[in-house]
């Protein structure tokens, strides 16, 4: 009788039942972490649908596009005798030749398409392409057994997504104007994929090994030792617009009134970007690409990895920033749990387990509504209603869980701050870390004062 008496003592002590209150908000928070993941699926589901949008509508406007030339193409008829010499097979081969000079003058516009509650960014680029070759020594044999094929010879332009290709294109040949023809010919491109290049992983299989482009014949009978080009390409497309340093000396040029590029690939620019937009110009010189003057026998093009361009998409959209919010809610409900746990304690205020659980679930839900509302505006205004309207809900039923007004208005306030704190952590990039560390510091620095003058293995705490 005895020992009963002494524990059910032990279970009326206010540190037993503070205790006991303890694990179970721990429980508690354990059991909402299936709600958080439910909620990154969401998003999840939801980005899916948003990048399906996406590829659906930059396929009918024009994906990402890849410019690879132009490359000389010589062809040639090689004479192979069989083991005993006698037979004689004519296999017909060419020879590759890519320019000395390369450049590129571009200027690059923006716009968004919308379909449904998705927003698409595509692009116009107005672009003007000069350079010039030279046969390089060496790249054509004198063995009897090959016969050339000067007239026959033709300029080969590697471009991804034909469709984006707005202008009627004719190419000045040293001062004279041919015209260009669709396909590529017997020419293809390839990029291999390489699995220390982070970039090349990026690479759709349309882009990175594709044989489209245009070409134009040229005469190459005069004899002559140099021959340049130009031409203008206009070419819309979407997300990305890429090159590849095909020349000995390389210097691509672009400009664009879209604020928030990103440079992607083996080669960075020179550039400034602002609000106003941004002015970005590549210099690559031979030694800087594994790519060789020339290529005897081989039709396909290797682009070696040196793929690079500019990434034209929205910096971190709403679904990003609704994914990295998601996985602020633990946090959000500890801090919130902590608060009413404190005001439970300094106030002596009787708050039942299943009031918790409802504050809990109200701060999921404001995920929820954050990411169903940023899908029509935009993610700050999207945060804005869902704050508003779980801080309001929250500050409303505080009132029954409290006995004071007191506790009621320092929970707004607290709330305030919270919801302001989680909103600069996700608007930041290489600060949030620095930011969510310093504002715990100071969650754990306000709760050691608000309980320094507690006494917890007293009966009254």
């Amino acid at each position: 009788m005895e020992t009963q008496n002494t524990v059910a003592k032990a279970w009326q002590r206010k540190s037993t039942q503070v205790t006991l209150k303890l694990m179970l908000i721990g429980f508690l928070i354990l059991f909402l972490l299936i709600p958080k993941y439910l909620i990154l699926n969401l998003v999840d589901e939801r980005q899916g649908y948003n990048n399906a949008v996406i590829n659906e509508v930059s396929q009918s406007w024009a994906g990402k596009q890849l410019i690879t030339g132009p490359s000389l193409v010589i062809p040639y008829t090689e004479k192979i005798p069989d083991e005993s010499g006698k037979l004689v097979t004519q296999v017909e081969k060419s020879v590759v030749i890519f320019p000395n000079d390369f450049t590129i003058n571009g200027d690059v516009e923006t716009s968004v398409k919308k379909r449904s509650i998705y927003q698409v960014l595509l692009y116009n680029s107005s672009m003007r392409l000069t350079g010039n070759f030279s046969i390089p020594e060496g790249a054509m044999s004198a063995d009897s057994k090959i016969t050339y094929h000067p007239k026959k010879a033709y300029v080969v332009i590697g471009i991804s997504a034909l469709k984006g290709i707005e202008n009627k294109i004719k190419l000045k040949w040293n001062e004279q104007d041919l015209p260009v023809l669709p396909g590529a010919k017997d020419i293809s491109f390839q990029a291999k994929q390489n699995s220390n290049n982070s970039y090349s992983l990026l690479l759709e299989p349309s882009v990175s090994n594709f044989s489209s482009g245009i070409h134009a014949p040229v005469d190459l009978s005069n004899d002559k030792s140099d021959y340049a080009f130009s031409f203008d390409l206009n070419l819309k497309g979407s997300q990305q617009l890429l090159f590849v340093p095909i020349g000995k000396n390389n210097e691509i040029h672009l400009t664009s009134p879209f604020p928030n590029p990103k440079f992607v690939g083996e080669f960075l620019p020179e550039h400034t970007t602002n609000e106003t937009g941004f002015d970005a110009k590549w210099s690559i010189f031979e030694y800087n690409r594994n790519i060789p003057d020339f290529q005897i026998g081989f039709s396909t093009i290797d682009l070696s990895n040196a793929i690079f361009g500019v990434d034209l998409t929205f910096a971190i959209d709403n679904y990003t920033k609704a994914y990295r919010s998601v996985n602020y809610m633990i946090l959000v409900i500890a801090l919130t749990f902590l608060v009413v746990f404190l005001s439970e304690l300094m106030y002596r205020n009787r708050i039942h387990i299943f009031q918790y659980t409802l504050v809990g679930l109200a701060l999921a839900i404001f995920f929820v509504l954050l990411l169903s509302i940023s899908e029509f505006l935009s993610f700050n205004q999207g945060y804005l209603i869902a704050a508003a309207m779980t801080i309001l809900l929250l500050y409303w039923y505080s009132f029954s869980m409290f006995s004071n007004r007191k506790s009621s208005n320092f929970m707004l306030a607290f709330l305030v701050i919270e919801f302001l704190y989680i909103f600069v952590i996700v608007q930041l990039e290489k600060m949030s870390l620095l930011v969510g560390a310093i504002g715990l510091f100071i969650s754990i620095a306000g709760t050691m004062y608000a309980t320094r003058k507690i006494k917890w293995y007293e009966d009254q705490v």
